[in-house]
């Protein structure tokens, strides 16, 4: 589990589409999309009640719309939307083929 956490970091620093990046996108789409305020990355979304059911729906379909990661009923850990960067971390991940249930 280590050995792979430190390669996710080193393709973190590499990935075309950096963690930061993604979770501006994230965060834009949050605010324009959803109308929700969210004050920063590290934002509980879960346990300030920002992100609700029917917009952890949206969100997962904005997920699979812009960056092609489709998140099956089986991967599917809040954990990973606890905060837009648990979510950037998983969309990174995702997109590198890693599996999307984990937070790394």
């Amino acid at each position: 589990m280590v050995q792979q956490e430190l390669e996710a970091i080193v393709r973190d620093s590499q990935d075309s589409t950096p963690i930061d990046e993604i979770a501006d996108m994230i965060m834009a789409m949050l605010r324009d999309r959803l109308n929700l305020v969210v004050p920063s990355v590290d934002t509980d979304l879960i346990g300030e009640e920002i992100l609700d059911s029917l917009a952890l729906v949206d969100l997962i379909n904005f997920l699979d719309a812009e960056f092609r990661v489709s998140v099956a009923h089986d991967q599917l850990a809040l954990d990973n939307f606890q905060t837009v960067g648990h979510i950037a971390r998983m969309v990174s991940r995702a997109t590198d083929g890693l599996p999307c249930d984990l937070v790394s």
